[in-house]
């Protein structure tokens, strides 16, 4: 759970600024103010106990109940608890200051699997008080258009500050090399990333400031991804492999996963049997990853060779037992990073493992167990549940109206559908019956996922045609665990 509570820290920071902003508001007399404070304490209701804070749940409640005469003073004891959650920061956390989502994204995705944290802001009001508070970080991203003030101004009190004087910042803006140039000495930053990124480009530079990671397989992801970058700038494309080793053993027995002297095994068997311009490396302790730039059939067939000789390799021959693996390849084309690219071949690669195992497959996108819709307004918990069942293979497409969802639900491409009843657009329980009416969908299962609990709405979801209902807050543990019950392969 601390990832999780370590990301509600660093996302929470939005939700508190608008929260802050309806009780100024309310204090002011605005109209529509007292409907934003309740409407803000709900969604933190629901999602604070998810991500391990009853506390926020707790007090949330209270403020979503509370008579209009103490409606600010209970709003204000939200977001004091709130505050406290978010200070503290540790030594080697990286602070990202961006207001851009997809820039923001970006930036997560760049440093996936990186054991260093990040907390992200996106005003410099927010980042000021964060700062002011916590413990110094490892770094600093800077973006300096932000919309509450220059970022220069928070660089220069950095500077300014001799406890927080040294701290490397990176600034990032849409520039030219004179005026990265100028900035870079004026500012005191300890360097300049112009944008748009390229993949790669700002790992390789906070690595470069910070040292890489102690993580034993980070040095072997970076060698990974620049030779991604190397194929994709040479042919345009990329076959990307995701390898699954297993075991199997008399009786049909099969396992998941092998020791690290096999698995390196493993590894120097695909390198015999992949083309000479091929990348093969461990991305995380059960995977492997296969860079390519051969077509995908020819690397299937490159797989299919090395997989049957890792089947007639002696590794532990008095077990009785045999090694194999299951693998998926897909072609990347688009300006993807490779994060997001095994991401998805490792998806197929879980379905190809689920179904029979042994097995070398090219993914087929249209037709996706793992592809879940998910209708939630929330931004945390909808974050949550993307952590989540993206962590287990799963691919989410998230939208936050139900018209949208609709809409999306109506391609016929999903697994499984979540639904929020409580959403712009079209609530929860119109989409259901909207899925339900349509012949071509009518196979999907349905999750129900809100704080609408009461018995009829309950006996309502059911009626429509729902496959679950559940409650928030929710156990994560509980909610991927009851999901994963509707997309298991070949069912």
């Amino acid at each position: 759970m601390d990832d999780l509570q370590q990301f509600y820290r660093s996302a929470v920071g939005d939700q508190v600024a608008a929260l802050e902003q309806a009780l100024l508001q309310l204090e002011s007399g605005a109209a529509t103010a007292e409907e934003n404070v309740r409407q803000l304490a709900h969604t933190l209701k629901g999602s604070g106990s998810s991500y391990g804070f009853p506390e926020v749940t707790f007090a949330a409640g209270h403020a979503e109940r509370a008579p209009a005469g103490e409606l600010w003073s209970k709003g204000r004891e939200l977001v004091e608890i709130l505050t406290t959650i978010t200070q503290g920061v540790e030594s080697n956390t990286i602070v990202v200051v961006e207001d851009d989502p997809l820039v923001s994204h970006f930036i997560g995705a760049e440093l996936a699997g990186d054991p260093r944290r990040l907390v992200r802001f996106s005003s410099l009001t927010e980042a000021e008080r964060f700062l002011s508070t916590a413990q110094t970080p490892a770094l600093i991203l800077l973006d300096l258009f932000l919309p509450d003030g220059d970022g220069r101004t928070l660089l220069h009190s950095l500077r300014d500050n001799e406890a927080t004087a040294d701290i490397p910042v990176i600034v990032m803006s849409a520039a030219t090399a004179e005026i990265r140039n100028r900035e870079v000495a004026e500012l005191a930053a300890t360097a300049f990333v112009s944008k748009p990124f390229h993949s790669g480009e700002l790992r390789a530079l906070i690595d470069d400031i910070l040292g890489s990671p102690s993580d034993g397989r980070m040095s072997e992801r970076i060698d990974l991804t620049d030779a991604y970058r190397a194929t994709m700038q040479a042919a345009g494309s990329a076959s990307i492999a995701c390898v699954l080793p297993e075991e199997h053993g008399p009786g049909g027995f099969r396992g998941s996963g092998l020791d690290e002297s096999a698995t390196e095994q493993v590894i120097q068997i695909l390198r015999e049997h992949v083309g000479p311009h091929c990348a093969v490396g461990v991305w995380e302790a059960a995977e492997i990853a296969v860079i390519s730039g051969d077509p995908p059939d020819v690397l299937i067939k490159q797989l299919d060779d090395a997989r049957y000789a890792a089947r007639n390799a002696p590794i532990h021959p008095e077990s009785h037992t045999v090694t194999s693996f299951s693998a998926a390849v897909i072609t990347e084309s688009a300006d993807e990073s490779l994060v997001n690219a095994f991401a998805r071949a490792r998806r197929f690669a879980l379905d190809v493992h689920e179904a029979s195992g042994d097995a070398v497959a090219a993914a087929d996108d249209a037709q996706h167990p793992r592809r879940v819709l998910l209708a939630e307004d929330d931004t945390l918990t909808a974050a949550l549940i993307v952590h989540r069942l993206e962590r287990e293979g799963y691919e989410v497409e998230h939208h936050a109206d139900g018209s949208a969802a609709l809409d999306a639900a109506n391609d016929d491409r999903f697994g499984l559908v979540v639904l929020d009843v409580q959403m712009p657009g079209a609530n929860g329980f119109d989409v259901l019956e909207r899925i339900r009416s349509n012949p071509a969908l009518n196979h999907v299962p349905v999750v129900m996922l809100t704080a609408v609990g009461g018995e009829r709405d309950v006996v309502r979801g059911f009626e429509l045609g729902a496959d679950d209902y559940i409650l928030k807050p929710f156990s994560p543990a509980e909610l991927t665990a009851r999901l994963k019950r509707f997309t298991r392969s070949g069912t």
